[in-house]
């Protein structure tokens, strides 16, 4: 009965979230080094020294790179040299710098984006060190994923436009995947991969469960970038963005009905929290709503936590709290459009 009263409510939470805050006083020295130009430039003929170069000068990321990234499990014997030659001398890989040069250039307009996410995250995060951004090449197995508090890297050769002919002849992607490999999604890809590694996972295997974990985590990405577009927030198209709004309760209400919220069935409702082109068939309804919308659910109710919450600091809006505590405290109601 509570459920389906939360569901039938007319009234409360489409409301927008507070103001951006004022980061101008935030100092931010932004370091972005170019892992990538230093592992293009190596000499094929010389890969041990190669290798020697790279763990020298990156020790970080070029051991991880070349012991556990793209270490081959099949085969132990495996040298770091011949991971090293695997991946620049291929001419399908070497001619990933020319793309990379040709859509990037010199990286300014990524690094005024990045050092615009890094304002905020210093904001909200005061004590923790604003990491360092290495562009790597991962061949294809990373895009952009933090190595430590004070490390991340961005693997340029995810974000070169979705007619990038790799992406459908050797990744062989879909079209709602490939539509987000563009330098445009590069912070935002940034922002929710440090998210999710703030936020943490799901405390549970119900469908609330990982809703609310992944809300946490959508609600932090756009706090750190509240001023990029909705569509580049969620990886949603803008149609798709205009649906989600227009139908949230039709959504929350499905959810309810189908008494997935407390499943644990990920079957019955995995499209609704992981990629996938739609939300599913049944009803017709949701055929028009985008994969992981229920992620996009679960960080209305965080909204709608926060609003109840006004003066909580971003660490306590991420605390770990049982899910059902926290979806009664937030009070969700959205209202029908």
């Amino acid at each position: 009965f509570f459920l389906f009263f939360l569901a039938a409510c007319n009234t409360g939470d489409n409301e927008k979230r507070p103001s951006v805050p004022d980061v101008s006083d935030v100092k931010i020295n932004l370091q972005f080094d170019r892992f990538d130009e230093d592992l293009w430039s190596l000499d094929t003929n010389k890969l041990a020294e190669g290798v020697d170069f790279l763990e020298k000068k990156y020790p970080e990321f070029a051991p991880l790179l070349f012991q556990r990234i793209l270490k081959n499990p099949q085969n132990p014997n495996e040298t770091p040299a011949e991971i090293l030659g695997s991946m620049i001398r291929p001419p399908e890989l070497r001619a990933v710098r020319d793309s990379v040069n040709r859509v990037f250039g010199d990286f300014s307009t990524e690094k005024k984006e990045l050092a615009r996410l890094c304002q905020f995250y210093k904001f909200y995060f005061p004590n923790k060190p604003v990491p360092r951004f290495l562009a790597v090449n991962t061949a294809y197995s990373f895009g952009a994923f933090p190595v430590s508090d004070s490390l991340f890297c961005i693997s340029t050769e995810f974000f070169l436009g979705e007619n990038h002919p790799a992406y459908r002849q050797m990744l062989d992607l879909p079209d709602f995947i490939r539509r987000r490999m563009d330098k445009k999604y590069l912070a935002a890809q940034v922002a929710e991969s440090l998210a999710a590694d703030i936020a943490g996972g799901p405390t549970g295997r119900r469908l609330l469960d990982e809703m609310l974990a992944n809300g946490k985590a959508y609600f932090l990405k756009e706090s750190l970038i509240p001023e990029a577009p909705d569509s580049i927030k969620w990886g949603f198209t803008q149609k798709q963005v205009d649906w989600c709004v227009q139908n949230e309760l039709e959504i929350w209400s499905y959810i309810l009905q189908e008494k997935l919220l407390y499943s644990t069935d990920r079957e019955k409702w995995k499209k609704l929290t992981g990629e996938s082109p739609n939300a599913g068939d049944s009803p017709p309804a949701l055929r028009e709503a985008p994969g992981r919308v229920a992620n996009w659910l679960g960080y209305r109710i965080v909204c709608a936590w926060e609003r109840r919450h006004p003066n909580a600091k971003m660490d306590e809006i991420l605390a770990p709290m049982d899910p059902q505590k926290f979806l009664e405290a937030a009070k969700y109601k959205p209202k029908k459009k």
